[in-house]
């Protein structure tokens, strides 16, 4: 980006500080890369940007939501370099799209800047107002880096989603996923986790014991029901091949217990299911009381030992099943 965009640059002080004032949220974020001196300016404005979300693909793409705009930086990167390997690659160009509610407003082309996928990340990141909510997604099968060795580059993320290539997993999928967990569980409040196998050491229960407001989870093995009762989550859901009656049951006993206080809904998906769930042995023990039942949709209330009710509703069709435990009160 060169100043021929922005000829106020030379201004003086006083003048160039009110010309800045006025821009467009846009062009602002398009001039901070203009110099040192620009970039600056533009991090004392502390734009009103609501959210970050950075999108860790074979061309890494960064999106900033100003209002109902969006502003898109995509980073056309080198196809021999995927899977990437480091954050430290430069970007062959980047492309920038501006957008409105459902449509595009410009779009242009510029160069890499002499910037790396980090510097991108961080300085983006960084001309944001206090408040912005930073979201990360990362796919294993395409970022083999160690994210840990960057460790100034990401912002705290508040929203993380890995996901792994369905199939053979390898060991360095494995590997990728623990080390975003390692890095960024500890800032974390919304946790996405599609086919992510995890090691001994960080396991689900690990995960769910973390102070989240929101967990979804779709494991790529067997999810051991019983060590949901020790989870710390406001609000689970779980997508599963097998129907989890038994198991379930037995977590709705505990929940009546006294277990899992900070729960606000647990969502249970089973797909592609031919077998009916039989809701005796779902309901078995529980003293649920009958608010409809019809043939495709069922809700039942409990109440715990501290008297809160929760409901607990059974949607099924031809090949899957939803089981839903909200808590009213």
């Amino acid at each position: 980006m060169t100043g021929h965009r922005f000829p106020f640059h030379h201004l003086p002080d006083d003048l160039y500080s009110k010309v800045l004032e006025i821009m467009d949220h846009y062009d602002i974020i398009l001039y901070s890369f203009v110099s040192k001196k620009a970039y600056s300016m533009a991090k004392t404005l502390r734009l009103p940007i609501s959210s970050v979300k950075i999108l860790m693909t074979a061309n890494p793409e960064i999106i900033l939501q100003i209002g109902v705009t969006s502003i898109s930086f995509r980073l056309i990167m080198r196809t021999d370099r995927i899977p990437m390997a480091s954050l430290d690659y430069l970007p062959v160009r980047v492309r920038v799209v501006k957008g409105g509610v459902q449509r595009e407003i410009a779009q242009l082309i510029i160069s890499n800047q002499g910037m790396t996928i980090g510097e991108w990340i961080k300085h983006l990141c960084s001309i944001s107002d206090k408040d912005t909510l930073y979201e990360a997604r990362f796919y294993t099968g395409i970022i083999k880096c160690d994210i840990q060795s960057h460790p100034n580059t990401f912002p705290k993320l508040r929203i993380i989603y890995i996901s792994c290539p369905r199939g053979a997993i390898h060991e360095d999928d494995i590997l990728t996923a623990h080390n975003v967990l390692r890095a960024f569980l500890p800032d974390a409040q919304n946790v996405t986790l599609h086919d992510v196998p995890l090691p001994k050491d960080l396991s689900f229960q690990h995960i769910g014991m973390a102070n989240l407001k929101v967990l979804k989870i779709d494991p790529p093995s067997i999810l051991v029901f019983d060590d949901l009762s020790t989870w710390n989550v406001e609000n689970c859901t779980i997508h599963l091949n097998q129907m989890p009656l038994r198991e379930l049951n037995r977590f709705f006993k505990l929940w009546m217990k006294g277990s899992n206080p900070r729960l606000k809904k647990l969502r249970v998906s089973v797909w592609d299911t031919e077998i009916i769930p039989d809701c005796n042995v779902l309901l078995k023990g529980l003293k649920a009381k009958a608010e409809y039942v019809y043939e495709e949709s069922k809700k039942y209330t409990i109440k715990n030992c501290r008297r809160i009710r929760a409901e607990i509703k059974i949607d099924t069709s031809d090949d899957s099943a939803d089981f839903v435990l909200t808590v009213l009160n």
